[in-house]
């Protein structure tokens, strides 16, 4: 089969300028090769850094290079999905927590793959002639032998979700923060997806989350534009000053040919081998293409040209198998603008992509046109939605005016909860002193009860007692009664009574 997609990057200075290319023949394999002359010490050191980090990355963690030849390198190809499109998959799907638990993945893998050969960030001098001195960044975790090319797009996972890193281009053998690489492969991604990331995460949200701190971020760009300007790549510039939010000056380049790219699929999954270009040598044209019999559609995914650009599309459709006309528009795109039909593309890679019924279909067709330079259409669009992003922007600081007073007033409300609080506190803490006053002197009344209880329990016994003595005394006095009852009943007291009479009569 032969060459199925070949990515140049020409916009590089001449000693790094090569061609990265996909084969097919017996196997697929992936080669790298020079373009200049140049260029062909870079492809001898992309072949032997694969030998530098062997000797500190876990087994089976690098793809193999094949065969190594002056100006030309051949790597085995490997299967699975990209970081970068796993996360951009969970986007497109508002799937926030699957975003941060890939984050997670890429930041454990940066962190665990160099086992033993990590170490504090510090400034040596081999760190300095290429980024600078960053005194700001001593003591920050680092690679001892540091790959900044770990990328999200350069990192696979496989079915078995094991991790594999394709690409290692950009190698170092000196400390260099594992934050930056986090920075360069974050920034480079956020950028190359804006429009199908800008209203779903910010790109802030991501730094913090993987633990790359504002004040770091100063030197971070610092560093990648002096990278920048060794490579003499204005990719990671413009993502840069996106970043910033600078105006990015546009710069088209024209060309003799364009070469658009169609991916078919019926499971938003793509892949080059269902894939197919089209040599487009007139910039205003219909690309038509066939696809009866090429199984059901539900995703399409366009490329309208290899590099960065303006296109206008007129009108995509497709043609069922009833020959309906079905039109299709826009589900997500990499475009850094859109608007009335026209597509800004400042990225080396442009991507426009459609969700439709999952059916079969007889064909495929889009109405474009290539723009040279900026049209006055474009230039009312651009000035059209600006005018309308103003209103939304008022409308916006009202609406927050609007809620700041919502606020003010819920902070007086609150302050006002709080002091009927804090008045009620201290009436509460009064009511508790009384109360524990209360309960002392119920304390003293207490015990002054058990020790009335006890004096009565005291005179019950003497009661008790007396009454005991009283019954005996009755008892006795009883006895005594009829003693004398007895006595006095007796024929000799009635004699003696009677003789004592008489003595008395007798004395008178």
């Amino acid at each position: 089969m032969g060459t199925i997609y070949s990515k140049y990057s020409r916009e590089r200075a001449p000693e790094y300028q090569i061609k990265t290319s996909i084969h097919q023949d017996e196997f697929m394999y992936v080669s790298k090769t020079a373009l200049t002359d140049q260029a062909v010490d870079h492809i001898k050191r992309i072949y032997s850094n694969y030998e530098i980090l062997k000797a500190v990355y876990h087994p089976n963690k690098l793809a193999k290079p094949l065969s190594y030849e002056l100006g030309s390198v051949l790597f085995e190809y490997l299967e699975g999905k990209s970081l970068d499109q796993l996360i951009l998959e969970a986007a497109i799907n508002k799937e926030r927590k699957l975003v941060y638990e890939i984050l997670d993945v890429f930041s454990n893998f940066l962190e665990t793959v160099a086992e033993g050969y990590y170490c504090e960030f510090n400034n040596t001098p081999e760190f300095i002639s290429v980024f600078g001195e960053k005194d700001k960044l001593v003591g920050l975790n680092s690679f001892t032998i540091a790959n900044i090319d770990l990328n999200l797009d350069n990192i696979l996972m496989d079915n078995d979700n094991q991790l594999s890193i394709i690409d290692y281009e950009w190698v170092y053998p000196f400390p260099i923060p594992l934050n930056f690489i986090k920075f360069r492969a974050i920034n480079s991604f956020y950028y190359s997806h804006y429009a199908s990331l800008q209203n779903f995460i910010h790109v802030e949200d991501i730094f913090s989350y993987v633990g790359v701190s504002k004040e770091e971020i100063p030197d971070y760009i610092d560093m990648a534009n002096k990278f920048a300007d060794m490579v003499g790549t204005e990719k990671e510039l413009l993502s840069l000053q996106k970043y910033l939010k600078k105006a990015i000056p546009f710069k088209f380049t024209e060309s003799v040919e364009y070469r658009a790219q169609l991916f078919i699929s019926s499971n938003q999954e793509f892949s080059e081998d269902k894939s197919f270009y089209f040599e487009i040598k007139e910039p205003d044209q219909t690309i038509v293409y066939d696809l009866f019999q090429k199984g059901q559609t539900s995703c399409v995914r366009f490329d309208p040209m290899e590099g960065r650009g303006i296109i206008r599309i007129g009108e995509a459709r497709l043609i069922d198998l009833e020959d309906n006309i079905v039109q299709i528009s826009e589900f997500s795109s990499n475009a850094d603008w859109i608007g009335g039909g026209y597509y800004v593309f400042l990225d080396d890679d442009p991507q426009i992509y459609y969700q439709v019924e999952n059916k079969e279909y007889k064909r495929i067709e889009f109405s474009i046109v290539y723009i040279e330079e900026f049209p006055e259409g474009l230039i009312k669009e651009v000035l059209k939605k600006s005018n309308s992003l103003q209103n939304e922007i008022l409308i916006n600081q009202r609406n927050i005016f609007s809620q700041e007073e919502k606020i003010s007033e819920l902070v007086v409300e609150k302050n006002k909860l709080l002091d009927t609080l804090n008045e009620m506190g201290l009436n509460l803490s009064i009511v508790k002193e009384n109360l524990s006053g209360k309960v002392e002197e119920i304390d003293v009344l207490n015990h002054k009860l058990d020790s009335s209880n006890q004096e009565i329990s005291s005179l019950h016994q003497e009661i008790h007692g007396l009454q005991r003595q009283m019954e005996e005394l009755t008892f006795l006095l009883t006895s005594k009664e009829q003693t004398i009852n007895d006595m006095t009943s007796t024929r000799w007291w009635k004699i003696r009574l009677f003789c004592k009479r008489i003595l008395r009569k007798s004395v008178d």
